[in-house]
């Protein structure tokens, strides 16, 4: 007898679930609280990193929480040199009023406030605060039922 196994493979693009998709990107709003670092590791088990925005549209886009919410900035590395944890270029910027102000040691980690517009505050590492990750749009395999069919 001669056999053959049928599946049905499909490729979606778009984002796992609980994520909300925008311009190409894949986010989390993350109610769980963390303190920077353990937010970055938390977002990296989940395949992405701590939120980087690139235009004044992402802004608005990740400017829906009514919280305080940890962005993927800070200047840990090299002091007043601010990067994205994702490695992507610091284009746009949206800080407070003079800041980052560097006024006491530690304050090395952004915070979006989200009733001031998102903008951005330099704040100590520790706080615990909710977080946003950020991934690439990605293509999810889904396996419908497969058939054996059996010829003699």
């Amino acid at each position: 007898a001669l056999c053959a196994v049928l599946l049905c493979i499909t490729l979606v693009r778009g984002c796992k679930v609980n994520w909300k998709e925008f311009m190409g990107s894949c986010y989390l709003f993350s109610p769980e609280r963390a303190s920077w670092m353990d937010a970055e590791l938390r977002c990296q088990e989940l395949d992405s990193h701590l939120v980087s925005i690139a235009s004044q549209q992402e802004q608005d886009f990740v400017t829906t929480a009514d919280e305080y919410q940890w962005i993927g900035l800070s200047d840990r590395d090299v002091q007043s040199e601010f990067r994205w944890t994702d490695r992507t270029p610091l284009r746009y910027q949206n800080w407070r009023p003079n800041q980052p102000d560097y006024l006491n040691p530690g304050e090395d980690c952004v915070v979006m406030i989200w009733h001031e517009g998102g903008q951005w505050d330099d704040i100590p590492c520790n706080y615990h605060l909710p977080f946003i990750c950020k991934s690439r749009l990605g293509i999810n395999f889904s396996l419908s039922r497969g058939k054996l069919l059996c010829y003699s």
